[in-house]
């Protein structure tokens, strides 16, 4: 196994780091906003598939089913439903969409200016 080796910065390395830090801490509040922005839309998509899922389910269709109808492979239905961060195209919610007889709605809003 090998060995980690560490050595001292030299002063313009730890100029530079120190100054990395000060521009993290000033915009910390601005990325973590952000990133809970980025992770609320990503649930709104995960809900998306859920509702999809369970509409499936509702209609007693199978995966393979669902091939036949949206010409999605049933492995690729299979990882879509189960993976915990889905991240489908628009074209496949709509291709799902139509072989379950339901409208996918896309909603679009104006962002707060403090966003």
């Amino acid at each position: 196994m090998g060995r980690d080796i560490h050595r001292k910065l030299t002063p313009a390395e730890r100029a530079k780091v120190a100054k990395a830090r000060a521009v993290f801490e000033s915009d910390k509040e601005h990325i973590i906003a952000h990133g809970r922005r980025l992770f609320e839309r990503l649930e709104r998509l995960h809900d998306a598939v859920r509702t999809l899922r369970v509409e499936r389910e509702a209609q007693g269709l199978s995966l393979s089913d669902m091939e036949a109808r949206s010409g999605i492979k049933r492995a690729t239905l299979c990882r879509l439903e189960n993976d915990p961060h889905p991240n489908p195209t628009i074209q496949t919610l709509l291709r799902i969409a139509e072989a379950l007889n339901v409208e996918l709605t896309i909603g679009v809003s104006k962002r707060d200016k403090a966003a």
